[in-house]
């Protein structure tokens, strides 16, 4: 699994077709890379109890890893959704820049890690801005409290009645 998980399936596929849009079994293989993503977690968990090492500076080192592999698989996720989408100018990305399919891959995947990073931040912040009343301090508090994710699924789940109570809480 370990040697599967390297293989770089796009690029022998390219190599041998000479086509970069590859069909869904290059993709699949690709998911092989995910087999590291264990091999990293096994690694900091190692790291986090060898006293050698503060514990402080490997969890902000994992949670900024954790945090740069989101942004670039959802990056890549909106990339895929716009490129595959038939109506280039009705996406995130095409709207933004209408030939992304003609733009250097640099610029297009800095563009959709742009959009990544926009929605990551803004998801917390579109679940309270409907409701009415609330006093800074208590949205702070909220957008605080929100990076939790229990409190953030309950807080999304429960009905439009009940938010204004929890919040004051």
């Amino acid at each position: 699994m370990e040697v599967a998980s390297t293989i770089p399936y796009e690029a022998l596929g390219y190599l041998l077709t000479g086509k970069h849009k590859l069909g869904l079994l290059y993709f699949i293989l690709g998911l092989f890379r995910f087999w590291r993503i264990r091999r990293v977690k096994q690694y900091f968990t190692r790291l986090e109890k060898d006293i050698r090492f503060s514990y402080f500076w490997v969890r902000c080192a994992r949670l900024l890893s954790v945090t740069l592999f989101s942004v670039h698989c959802a990056g890549c996720l909106y990339y895929m959704l716009d490129d595959m989408y038939p109506h280039q100018g009705k996406t995130w990305i095409g709207a933004v820049m209408p030939n992304f399919r003609e733009t250097s891959l640099r610029i297009s995947y800095i563009s959709a890690m742009y959009w990544s990073i926009t929605t990551m931040k803004a998801f917390r912040m579109i679940a309270l801005e409907g409701i009415e009343g609330i006093s800074d301090d208590t949205y702070s508090k909220a957008v605080d409290a929100f990076k939790e994710k229990e409190l953030r699924e309950a807080f999304l789940t429960m009905s439009d009645a009940r938010k204004p109570g929890w919040l004051v809480v």
